[in-house]
């Protein structure tokens, strides 16, 4: 008796998923043992911190439309108004500003390890904190060390990933597999957020509070891995000790030689001016999306933790597709393709007439993932591998200064103009970049395989 049509495509998807999976293993076991490390890393950190986040997606660098973020809606409950709520952004892109160089000099010259581990650290204190905090002014601490944290877990984890990854063309369909395998846990953490949430009493303090907890004690387990785990990389290892028996003045001389150093490459220049402008607005706006949806829209923790699902499922079936496409085609054609669909869940999103918009916002949000993914990937092949960790230091010192005024006047304008033509301001700060996207050569075949310097 011959197969029936549904046992022949059960038959063919299980063969397609099996082939697909396959494919996956082995681009795993051709890479590094600190690739694969790292990718347990990077995903398990992602994931916890998405408890908070909202969304796998945000914390992979996803859209302002992946879910609200439980952080700023606890500050929120612990009493701080708008003004206040600026404020404590702000301080998070002073502690950027004051880290970002001295971190990303000591990635590239001393140990790329030991930032990364100093990062897994402070997300153990990043939690701790904010369950302590009584007032939304006792949180000041915690803001201060998650902003660090989110460099050290967000720049520097993918200089070490990239860095790891053993052929060039590798390196976009590795930055979508970590995000692919984010979104696979992330499709079920946002949920679990929102049921946590409701079962200890709803967005209140009391309600938000056990997210902090559970993140703390997973992220004890992540960062005893990673201490095992992790080794620092070659470009260091085969560095002579005379660098780190330098004196103090030898040492502060070198660090500005080194930042000079960037700063004369063209394409930095430019990567660095129009994504410090777009930074001063979206960085500016990221606690006042999650106040929106609840507090405008009435967004429960059941339709945030929809919002944050949806925009992980889609990335979950765009990244590696698309990946896929920016390591044969380049990384701008997909950045282009994709940024339009960014655009309209913002405006799906912010005028919304129902909650129901803004699901269909979080699933085409998702796009955005993979736009900041090829974002990241490019950024990071602007140079070769022994100054990646300066220049993520160079990039995050110019956004934080941007994002200092950003949030605390956004505070201010908060109750005085109009909210939807605010949150939507991003759309047009990141056109400065759109456009000078074409002056700076696809990194698609540019391939620094030797350090520029020792």
């Amino acid at each position: 008796m011959g197969e029936t049509p549904v046992e022949r495509f059960l038959w063919r998807a299980k063969r397609g998923l099996s082939a697909y999976v396959g494919r996956i293993k082995t681009f795993i076991d051709r890479q590094t043992g600190n690739f694969k490390a790292l990718l347990v890393t990077a995903v398990t950190t992602t994931s916890i911190r998405a408890l908070t986040a909202g969304s796998a997606a945000q914390g992979g660098g996803g859209s302002s439309t992946g879910g609200a973020s439980y952080q700023q809606l606890y500050l929120r409950a612990l009493g701080a108004n708008a003004q206040q709520l600026g404020l404590l952004n702000s301080v998070g892109s002073v502690a950027n500003a004051v880290f970002a160089l001295p971190l990303g000099w000591v990635s590239d010259r001393l140990s790329l390890r030991k930032v990364i581990l100093a990062g897994l650290l402070l997300s153990v204190l990043v939690p701790t904190a904010f369950t302590l905090a009584a007032t939304w002014l006792q949180a000041v601490p915690a803001m201060i060390m998650n902003q660090i944290m989110t460099v050290l877990l967000g720049m520097f984890t993918n200089v070490f990933y990239v860095t790891s990854v053993r052929r060039a063309s590798d390196r976009a369909t590795a930055m979508s597999l970590k995000s692919l395998l984010i979104s696979v846990v992330g499709l079920v953490v946002p949920m679990m957020s929102a049921f946590v949430v409701s079962a200890f009493g709803g967005i209140t303090v009391e309600g938000i509070r056990p997210l902090f907890l559970i993140s703390l004690v997973t992220s004890v387990g992540v960062f005893l891995y990673a201490l095992m785990s992790l080794k620092e990389v070659a470009f260091l290892q085969n560095k002579g000790m005379d660098q780190h028996n330098d004196g103090g003045s030898t040492k502060t001389r070198r660090l500005i030689q080194d930042y000079q150093e960037i700063a004369r490459i063209p394409a930095v220049q430019k990567w660095t001016i129009t994504k410090g402008l777009r930074a001063f607005f979206t960085n500016a706006l990221v606690a006042f999306y999650s106040i929106y949806y609840v507090e405008v829209k009435g967004a429960d923790p059941l339709i945030i933790g929809a919002m944050g699902t949806l925009s992980t499922l889609g990335a979950l079936l765009f990244l590696i597709p698309f990946g896929r496409l920016a390591d044969t085609h380049g990384r701008k054609k997909i950045i282009y393709f994709t940024r339009p669909f960014y655009y309209l869940s913002l405006v799906l999103a912010v005028f919304a007439p129902s909650q129901e918009y803004l699901l269909v916002a979080s699933f085409v949000g998702a796009l955005q993932t993979v736009s900041s993914l090829m974002e990241i990937t490019m950024e990071h092949e602007l140079v070769p591998a022994d100054q990646r960790g300066r220049w993520g230091g160079f990039l995050f010192f110019f956004t934080a200064i941007t994002g200092i005024l950003g949030p605390l006047l956004v505070g201010y304008l908060w109750d005085a103009v109009n909210r939807p033509l605010l949150l939507i301001t991003p759309i047009f700060a990141d056109l400065p970049f759109l456009a000078i996207l074409p002056t700076i050569t696809d990194t698609l075949h540019v391939v620094h395989d030797q350090p520029s310097s020792q």
